[in-house]
């Protein structure tokens, strides 16, 4: 014998996945580096990725789900740090004005198509002087073998510009 289902649960299971579904690439998990795939030294040799779905308002009515931050713990060999990036948003702050200690901070962590991109600009000195300057991006994606890759380029006042890849792999459970 089998089991009757009212049309309205049927309904609500077959909707359900797609309200939490969301259309940008999830990258949250442990990741270990892929040394043989990737250019660069001092890099992390593990990556753990949370990043932070919001499918409700704060009503708690459902809305298109998004990503609204993501927390990067990166394990290197000597240190470990962790940072906490705001999605899709501009931003940043300035120093006081005239200061001999001013630092100007920008920063951006958009979503190009299914790339991740996160952008830091500093700018130290007084605003009426050259300020030293640097920039760093960051551009994450996935590879057609389901692994993280991580574009990176940096450039500053005082220094040649570099770019690295660096590629890692799910870590097994």
């Amino acid at each position: 014998r089998g089991v009757l289902l009212p049309a309205s649960l049927i309904c609500l299971i077959a909707w359900a996945p797609a309200a939490t579904r969301q259309d940008k690439p999830d990258f949250s998990g442990t990741w270990i580096l892929d040394a043989a795939r990737s250019s660069a030294p001092d890099v992390p040799r593990a990556l753990t990725i949370t990043m932070h779905l919001v499918s409700t308002t704060k009503r708690g009515e459902p809305m298109k789900p998004f990503f609204k931050s993501m927390d990067v713990r990166r394990e290197f060999a000597n240190r470990t740090t962790e940072e906490t990036y705001p999605l899709g948003i501009l931003g940043g702050s300035m120093g006081a004005p005239g200061s001999r200690a001013s630092v100007t901070t920008r920063y951006r962590n958009v979503w190009e198509e299914e790339t991740l991109v996160l952008e830091l600009e500093t700018e130290t000195g007084p605003a009426t002087e050259i300020r030293a300057w640097t920039k760093h991006r960051e551009a994450w994606s996935f590879d057609t073998e389901g692994g993280l890759r991580i574009e990176m380029a940096d450039s500053s006042s005082t220094s040649q510009p570099s770019t690295a890849a660096l590629v890692y792999r799910r870590k097994s459970n």
